[in-house]
């Protein structure tokens, strides 16, 4: 597939990723937002996405993204970056069923979306570094570059899992010679915590549990501990990371209350034989091999129990 020359021939042309949207998911939007207009000021380009974290509104194009009282508009090219199934776009998911032309680009190997034009590349760090690897380098300014060094860092952990590969070092470096402010976006979108989400990380680190020989660590945050704790579900989303360095472990485990009753819950793997995505596909999600998600309708309680019935199959 020839990216340039399908955005040349669509007049409209519209892009969206998944529900609840992180680093990548933003960057790679954006990303593609900026590319685009940097090529053809004149196209008409639009980004539907659920509101995004506050923290990535340095981006170029975050003020312009579309996240409600969405219109019924027809477009010539639908762009589906970072979401593995047609319900994770949510309301959006009409402008890919209706789309002339649908773009699909990701690298979860959990993608179940049917498309003449879908490159999922499983081996990629991020849907970021599939974006770059398919645009014409001349148009990647300093804007572009913005946003897909976010994407990159934030599906990495700034460089630090195994998805990261010296092809990913080097996309890193030719985004870094745009001049971007790559200090700035690490620290600023995913180090800096404020009072509130230092308070509540602590909190869910004092709950952590050991389960199966040691070998799985659990902790969640009901939807009264979030109010209590004036936090979103945009503030919660690092808590995996932090609980994830346990030493020892193969999973670790964070679930947070969504609805009554229900729970998302986050899965991170250290151990290569244990394949989190296939944990999660039984429970309405997916992801990576080491790390995916998925949603649980029981209790607090009952939840490592369930997931553990599935990670003991592995493991």
């Amino acid at each position: 597939m020839n990216l340039d020359e399908e955005i040349k021939k669509a007049k409209s042309i519209c892009i969206t990723g998944h529900i609840n949207p992180d680093g990548d998911c933003v960057g790679s939007n954006l990303g593609m937002y900026n590319y685009i207009l940097n090529m053809y000021n004149d196209k008409e380009v639009d980004v539907y996405l659920q509101k995004p974290n506050i923290k990535f509104s340095f981006l170029k194009g975050f003020e312009n993204i579309i996240s409600m009282n969405c219109n019924n508009k027809n477009y010539d090219l639908c762009i589906l970056l970072d979401s593995s199934s047609m319900d994770r776009t949510g309301e959006f998911e009409k402008y890919l069923r209706n789309a002339t032309t649908l773009i699909i680009l990701d690298h979860h190997k959990t993608n179940n979306i049917t498309s003449k034009y879908a490159i999922i590349k499983e081996d990629a760090s991020s849907t970021c570094e599939v974006c770059f690897d398919l645009m014409n380098k001349q148009y990647i300014n300093k804007f572009v570059a913005e946003c897909l060094y976010l994407g990159i860092i934030h599906d990495t952990g700034v460089f630090r899992f195994k998805t990261t590969s010296p092809h990913t070092m080097e996309i890193a470096s030719f985004l870094m010679q745009k001049d971007i402010d790559f200090n700035y976006i690490q620290e600023e979108t995913f180090y800096t915590k404020t009072f509130y989400q230092q308070i509540v990380t602590g909190f869910c680190l004092q709950r952590l549990k050991r389960y199966y020989d040691n070998k799985v660590v659990y902790t969640y945050l009901t939807l009264k501990e979030q109010a209590d704790f004036h936090v979103g579900k945009k503030d919660i989303d690092n808590i995996i990371a932090y609980i994830r360095e346990t030493k020892g472990i193969k999973c670790a485990i964070f679930a947070y209350e969504i609805t009554r009753g229900e729970y998302k819950v986050s899965l991170r793997s250290n151990d290569d034989n244990l394949d989190v995505s296939e944990v999660c596909l039984n429970f309405k999600g997916g992801g990576h091999k080491l790390a995916a998600g998925g949603n649980i309708k029981a209790q607090s309680e009952e939840i490592i129990e369930i997931l553990l019935q599935e990670i003991k199959k592995q493991i």
